[in-house]
């Protein structure tokens, strides 16, 4: 994924088999399991030689990181071993690296040939949520959330480095030095000496002299036990200094579960107050706004898209846009509707993105970037290269120019998503605005009026505000030297319009098209139409509908779906306008700010995408869990990316 730059893309290559009955790989030429039992030898080596069950009892949390995770069978072995075991940590996390995935339908055929019919029901949970196979971080979750499954796809050299977690024990079972010493080289073992929580241990079936000296290089008080099966020695290893670097950090973050105040009841707050209940945090959402009309607050929206937005390179914003989409997917199932379903809060209607304009200026930028998307080689269930005219078969009508075809894209009624999304768990929300904050003497912070009256006293406090986050910041935190990314903050103005699908040339698009603008599927008998981002810093607030800016937007959408090219604009039943708060760079900040003190804003026009990751960042962060962002793309929406301002 990574390569030797952290942010070069690397394409994917799934598992290839050799096509005969053993389990044997046709890259490297070794087996996935012994041939004694896949199961005895992840019991023996895994379980038993990781002290497990007894290491984890009565603990709130035990993090595994696992080096090649093949057909998941030691998941599935400590997932088994948790659940038998009555003392067991109240959550387990496991993080695993596999390079070379393996299919879901491969996984469904080889766990039916080595599963005994008791451990089929886990393994069906485990193939309905593998992922589509693409590049970086993808979370499964179990039990509930008990149990949570990280899968980094990528190559475990360029990967590990980027991990962010504090781990507990550790499980090597990569392919044989000798067929993939990729697996095995001094760096990736140095990678795990800088997760390793204190007392952190490792097991390993591989007993080469090399790999043991490697370990003890980077750290590791190195052990020889009994092998499994035809094996006479396996490695056992134990971490007995400090936590590592990176689990330092990690544990730093940590904070037990108390009262959370959430400032700002949009798609950020929502995100992270519903992820901080999920993991036993009494929340409460404090937005002047919920207790005004929405002809008075500007946020009545009918309908949005979320789809991923693929770019040639797999930038860190088209990483964490793709992981957003995943995410979101997960998060919203109970809303899920069927794709006629114009009412449903959230429809998988799949996305056609237009080349935008400064993609197809010419045939030549037309024709690179189409080999752009080509050559990251992802699923075509995830992102399929299209032609106009093949386009023109998902939408229903003909489509501009050339693009691609996104499976995942969703159509969102992002008021109602709200509403039940906070409704769906326990949190308490007022009609508060807050106008300032500060340090509560006794740990906290106290949140409080615009007469400077106490409103609520919290333990800890996101700031998920939108445009007024910086405002509140320096009301809060008066300062000589303004922080970089309040001073880099500004706010764009945009709107959206709708209207009858009959008044579209060809009616409405079966699938989202977005492109240079965009223009949605039926939603509640109405056909919306996007968007406008206006700079002007004049409007009033809340910013007001202009009808001036409608003839552009509605040129805009007749690019992309050209039967309306021609047609003058009609008057449109409704429109709606509101302000977005955005960085220079279009990334959204998300970042603690002190200990027990997060933004999270700055969503500008992607508000659904990001949200989708955003709340379990900030609440797994505070509950010690195995992060949802490799480290580089962390810092790519921290705070430190902003070069401090200058001096008032």
């Amino acid at each position: 994924m990574f390569a030797t730059d952290p942010m070069a893309f690397q394409a994917l290559e799934p598992a290839r088999l050799r096509p005969d009955s053993r389990l044997v790989s046709a890259r490297y030429g070794d087996v996935y399991h012994s041939a004694e039992g896949a199961l005895a030898q992840a019991e023996h080596v895994f379980v038993r030689g990781s002290g497990l069950p007894q290491r984890w009892q009565g603990r709130s949390r035990f993090i595994i990181g696992e080096t090649g995770f093949g057909l998941g069978l030691n998941f599935l072995a400590l997932w088994q071993a948790w659940r038998a075991d009555p003392g067991r940590c109240a959550r387990l996390h496991v993080v695993s690296v596999e390079a070379h995935p393996m299919s879901r339908r491969e996984l469904t055929h080889w766990h039916g040939v080595l599963l005994p019919a008791s451990w089929l029901a886990r393994a069906s949970d485990l193939q309905a949520q593998w992922p589509v196979l693409t590049p970086g971080l993808h979370r499964l979750e179990f039990d509930g959330g008990a149990v949570t499954l990280t899968l980094a796809l990528g190559e475990a050299e360029a990967v590990l480095p980027h991990i962010d977690a504090a781990v507990d024990a550790f499980l090597l079972d990569g392919f044989a030095p000798a067929c993939n010493p990729a697996m095995w080289t001094p760096r990736v073992l140095r990678s795990l000496a800088d997760l390793a929580n204190a007392g952190a241990t490792l097991a390993t079936w591989c007993s080469t002299g090399a790999v043991r000296r490697r370990l003890i290089d980077a750290g590791f008080v190195v052990d020889q036990r009994p092998g499994f099966g035809g094996e006479r020695d396996m490695t056992a290893a134990y971490w007995p200094h400090a936590p590592g670097p990176v689990a330092a950090a990690a544990l730093s973050r940590v904070r037990p579960p108390g009262r959370a105040g959430v400032i700002g009841a949009g798609l950020a707050g929502t995100s992270a107050a519903t992820a901080l209940v999920r993991r036993g945090w009494q929340v409460t959402i404090h937005d002047g706004s919920l207790q005004r009309p929405a002809s008075e607050t500007g946020q009545a929206h009918p309908a949005a898209a979320l789809g991923p937005v693929p770019d040639a390179t797999d930038s860190p914003r088209a990483r964490l846009l793709r992981l957003g989409a995943q995410r979101a997917q997960q998060l919203w199932q109970p809303w899920l509707g069927a794709l006629d379903d114009d009412d449903a809060w959230v429809r998988r209607t799949g996305t056609f993105q237009v080349a935008g304009s400064r993609q197809a200026r010419t045939p030549e930028r037309l024709a690179a970037w189409q080999a752009g998307i080509a050559a990251l080689q992802f699923p075509t269930s995830w992102v399929e290269p299209l032609s106009a005219r093949e386009g023109a078969k998902r939408v229903g009508q003909a489509v501009g120019r050339d693009g691609v075809w996104l499976a995942g894209g969703l159509l969102v009624q992002p008021d109602a998503l709200l509403c039940g999304w906070q409704q769906a768990s326990a949190i308490t929300r007022t009609g508060r605005t807050i106008a300032g904050w500060r340090a509560s003497v006794g740990g906290g912070w106290v949140l409080l009026d615009a007469t400077g009256a106490v409103c609520d006293a919290v333990d800890l406090l996101v700031l998920a505000a939108g445009p007024a986050t910086a405002s509140l910041w320096q009301a809060s935190e008066p300062q000589v030297s303004v922080p970089g990314w309040v001073a880099a903050w500004h706010r764009v103005a945009g709107q959206v319009a709708w209207l009858p699908p009959a008044r579209l040339a060809a009616g409405a698009p079966r699938a989202v098209v977005s492109g240079d603008s965009y223009v949605l599927p039926t939603t509640g008998g109405a056909v919306v139409l996007g968007s406008t981002y206006d700079h002007e810093v004049n409007w009033p607030d809340p910013a007001p509908f202009r009808a001036q800016h409608w003839p552009e937007q509605w040129r805009r959408m007749a690019r992309l779906l050209p039967a309306n090219e021609g047609c003058p604009a009609p008057r449109p039943a409704g429109g709606w306008a509101g302000w977005r708060a955005v960085l220079p760079d279009r990334l959204p900040v998300v970042d603690w700010l002190a200990p027990g003190l997060a933004v999270a804003s700055g969503m500008g026009s992607r508000g659904l995408a990001w949200s989708g990751w955003l709340g379990d960042l900030l609440a797994g962060d505070v509950s010690g869990e195995p992060s949802l962002l490799t480290r580089d793309l962390r810092t790519r929406i921290g705070v430190t990316r902003f070069a401090p301002a200058a001096k008032a």
